[in-house]
């Protein structure tokens, strides 16, 4: 999983210079050689806080958690709206699957890794 966070040290490393900072992202460099690092990201986490500007988009805000395989989206300002895509199945993400109990689990996990990535839970 690459963001757009790893380009900046991708192009450091093949510049061969260094950050003169921490930097948030990773080199894509071992990626591309094809043998990247074991401890790759699994996940990452997307923001969103409510936009003042535009009134439609009030108490829209939220955070997500996105693995390979699933979205788990809690939105901050609505409660029980939380959301789960298995992009694995929908791709498009079309079909909410939150309630399917034999996915409670992995909206735990889920949950579990926000709290890890944002410092904050839903």
């Amino acid at each position: 999983m690459a963001l757009s966070i790893d380009l900046a040290p991708t192009l450091l490393e093949l510049a061969d210079m260094k950050a003169k900072r921490k930097m948030d992202g990773h080199s894509l460099v071992p990626l591309l050689a094809g043998n990247g690092p074991n401890d790759w990201r699994k996940s990452f986490l997307i923001e969103y806080y409510t936009d003042t500007v535009f009134p439609r988009l009030r108490n829209m805000g939220y955070r997500a958690v996105r693995t390979s395989r699933y979205k788990y989206i809690h939105y901050v300002d609505l409660e029980g709206m939380d959301e789960l895509y298995d992009l694995k199945e929908d791709p498009y993400e079309m079909k909410n699957v939150i309630s399917n109990p034999s996915l409670r689990a992995t909206v735990e996990r889920l949950r579990a890794d926000m709290v890890r990535l944002s410092g904050s839970g839903p």
